[in-house]
């Protein structure tokens, strides 16, 4: 039940960024969203694990405010009308509908998966849980004794992600590696907008999406608790912003990009 509270955030978060900015595209929102989002993720592990307070009710707590506050600040731009720049489906031509359609159909199958199916490989079970494991024991992801030293060092934000939900869940892994499908989702809406920046028409970010989702290291990570997407997602968001600061000069622009390849670090 209160796993929904991340998920109403970023809702109510893309909200009132369509409300506030109106020049923006609801992809770039979504991309800004995962951008606010993975910020908080990582702040709240980390001051949270400083008091030994990484555990169930501080984390409610904290997402419960964070939605408070997106609901007020959706509240105070609701005079702004919403618009949504989503192009008719009957302006696509036969081969887009053809590779949404397949992309779509794709994309709903992993997520079957993902949910369905636990984490089961090794290295989930020897690195990327256990650790999730760990830090819930200790209410903190400060470091632990163990004599596999990579749940230490190796980067930890997919992890961190995995714990909120487990946390949220009261222990339940069920999402562990939607987390992995989510990074997926933005990954691929990142990738049709850097597409869209270089020059390249609706076609080729239809296509360009379409590769990516059908590559087999795609398609088995998308479903598992890995962090390569996760990382990929980070990655993406700033390459995607450091273009648009280039072409345009905005400031935000450049925010954005040291945000997410700060996440990719």
């Amino acid at each position: 039940m209160f796993l929904i509270l991340p998920f109403f955030f970023f809702f109510s978060t893309s909200l009132y960024l369509k409300r506030k900015s109106t020049g923006l595209l609801w992809r770039e929102i979504f991309l800004i969203s995962f951008l606010i989002f993975g910020s908080l993720v990582f702040l709240s592990t980390e001051i949270l694990s400083l008091f030994k307070m990484f555990s169930f009710k501080p984390l409610c707590v904290f997402w419960g405010v964070a939605v408070v506050m997106a609901l007020t600040l959706n509240v105070m731009a609701r005079k702004r009308r919403l618009v949504w720049d989503l192009p008719g489906i009957f302006s696509f031509s036969t081969v887009e509908k053809s590779l949404l359609v397949f992309i779509v159909l794709e994309a709903g199958i992993l997520a079957v998966i993902a949910f369905i199916v636990p984490p089961n490989t090794w290295d989930a079970m020897t690195y990327h849980m256990s650790r999730v494991a760990h830090w819930i024991q200790n209410s903190s992801v400060v470091f632990y004794p163990t004599n596999i030293d990579r749940q230490l060092f190796i980067n930890p934000f997919a992890e961190y992600w995995i714990a909120h939900f487990q946390i949220l869940l009261k222990g339940s892994d069920y999402f562990a590696n939607t987390i992995q499908w989510l990074s997926m989702v933005g990954s691929l809406v990142g990738i049709s907008l850097i597409t869209k920046e270089i020059g390249l028409g609706r076609l080729a970010q239809i296509l360009s999406v379409f590769l990516v989702i059908t590559l087999p290291n795609a398609i088995v990570e998308s479903n598992s608790t890995q962090t390569d997407f996760v990382a990929t997602l980070w990655t993406v968001i700033g390459v995607y912003f450091i273009l648009r600061s280039i072409n345009n000069g905005q400031k935000k622009n450049s925010l954005a990009a040291a945000v997410g390849v700060f996440l990719a670090f």
